[in-house]
């Protein structure tokens, strides 16, 4: 190998080294509280209906990024708001009350259950705003 091709080979190994990626993760997932969940009577089978949410962003660095959900036993949906947290920013401490929506298909004759994550109590257990509701074959509201 020529000259040449050792300082070439040297120079890019000197500046593929100052490229450092950083160990450290500027974010982590944290639940959201809701609040609300604005829910029909019932539901009619075989329809897409959109649930609005209202739920609260804790602080400045905290954004809402969706909603996950589980389906438990007895049909019994558990659905969180999942925000995002900067951990690289100064946060403000303003407390925000926002609305967002997911849509959901009705695919079975069952009541639907849900639990909405709600928050932690004193004792630190998970709190839930528990609704059900029935799912009807037509609808009974003209």
């Amino acid at each position: 190998m020529s000259h040449l091709s050792w300082i070439i080979v040297f120079l890019l190994g000197l500046s593929f080294y100052g490229c450092e990626i950083e160990s450290g993760e500027t974010f982590h997932f944290t639940p959201l509280a809701i609040t609300a969940a604005d829910l029909p009577e019932e539901f009619v089978i075989n329809q897409v209906y959109d649930i609005p949410v209202t739920l609260v962003i804790p602080d400045g660095c905290t954004s809402f990024e969706g909603f996950t959900s589980s389906i438990g036993i007895n049909n019994t949906r558990t659905v969180e708001a999942i925000g995002i947290v900067q951990t690289v920013d100064v946060c403000t401490q303003a407390i925000r009350t926002v609305e967002h929506s997911f849509q959901l298909p009705i695919e079975f004759i069952d009541t639907y259950n849900f639990r909405f994550y709600s928050g932690q109590s004193e004792s630190g257990e998970a709190t839930y705003l528990e609704y059900s509701i029935p799912v009807v074959s037509e609808s009974s509201t003209p």
